[in-house]
């Protein structure tokens, strides 16, 4: 049994730590927010719905990171990827070398603004920092205390930020993360594979009307990505593709992502969409307010763009979606989202974490 601290108590925290608390882990839930977590609190009970179901009893709910982190071998955070920094922020004080955080996921260079941030508070050990390329579980919080899940991939890429560390923590994840989380060579691999900032940020600004309507909603992937969305995303996907060459980081396009983590066989992107039932019933957001947007436009497009830039490559498709974004929700991506150069890096320097 693995004593673990889950941050976060949206959509996959919720999941997350019923899920490894019914497996029969020691399972402590954190939110920052006391509002979200307020009934959740009192009787630490969660409901899980769909393709896992059961109630279970947390070991602690609490608005107090200390307490929720005493003593844990694993710090598994799950909130938004522009929550890392605060996070980093609030854990710098309390955190332990010994312990090991995972970002689930990270986005893109989630762990090495993650490391970046625990530095410039002081901290001289920071833990073994992993992130995983994207969420486990395909969930919906329904309401406080209840989340549906649709499905759970069968396997997650992961990679430490430095990779000497990758052997030592593969060898103590919970059971769970042990059997479908497969380690591959470092972060640049996961940060560049990040296939949230596609499935997400363009289907979601070209069914905008739809999002927004009052009378009606739609299934996000089914209905949400038409043949001309999917091939929209192939043309970003291109784009990344082009990008990982230049740093000689062999990622899969999106598609193939799509078959081997659920089993597909669907000859193009489209196809794996349509065919894909763990996705099949998922609702889109009803807000352009969401982290299909806020995270994956600043957390992933943004750091794509502004590296494939430094390669001189153009970047059009993914450059067109960014200022979609910043025009509709009236924000400067650039401006707020992740480049190496706030980190004080340079394209040189990413060969220390390869």
């Amino acid at each position: 049994m693995k004593r673990i601290a889950v941050l976060g108590a949206g959509n996959s925290g919720l999941a997350m730590a019923a899920h490894l608390k019914l497996l029969g882990e020691e399972v402590r839930l954190w939110n920052r927010s006391r509002h979200n977590i307020q009934e959740l609190m009192q009787d630490r009970q969660i409901r899980m719905m769909g393709v896992i179901e059961g109630d279970v009893i947390l070991d602690r709910v609490t608005t107090d990171l200390g307490l929720a982190i005493q003593d844990c071998e694993w710090i598994m955070i799950t909130t938004p990827a522009t929550a890392h920094g605060d996070i980093a922020r609030r854990l710098a004080p309390l955190v332990q070398p010994e312990q090991r955080i995972i970002l689930h996921p990270g986005r893109t260079f989630g762990a090495l603004e993650f490391e970046q941030t625990l530095l410039s508070m002081g901290v001289t050990e920071p833990p073994i920092i992993l992130e995983a390329i994207t969420n486990l579980y395909a969930a919906r919080k329904v309401m406080e205390k209840e989340v549906r899940i649709y499905g759970i991939k069968q396997e997650v890429r992961f990679s430490a930020l430095h990779p000497e560390n990758l052997i030592k923590a593969r060898a103590a994840l919970p059971g769970l993360l042990a059997e479908i989380f497969i380690p591959v060579e470092n972060m640049l691999f996961t940060s560049l594979g990040n296939v949230g900032m596609l499935l997400h940020c363009a289907p979601m600004l070209f069914n905008l009307g739809r999002v927004e309507s009052e009378t009606a909603s739609f299934r996000y992937y089914n209905e949400g990505i038409t043949p001309s969305v999917a091939r929209y995303i192939e043309k970003m996907d291109k784009e990344v593709l082009e990008l990982a060459a230049q740093l000689q980081i062999p990622i899969e396009p999106v598609d193939e992502w799509m078959r081997k983590t659920y089993g597909l066989s669907g000859k193009n992107l489209y196809e794996c969409v349509q065919s894909n039932e763990v996705y099949r019933n998922i609702v889109a957001p009803k807000t352009l307010e969401t982290r299909y947007l806020l995270e994956d436009v600043p957390c992933g497009l943004v750091p794509i763009e502004s590296l494939g830039h430094q390669f001189g490559l153009p970047m059009t498709h993914i450059g067109l979606i960014i200022d979609l974004a910043g025009a509709v929700l009236d924000q400067d991506f650039r401006e707020s989202g992740r480049t190496l150069e706030k980190f004080g890096i340079t394209i040189k320097e990413l060969e220390n974490y390869r």
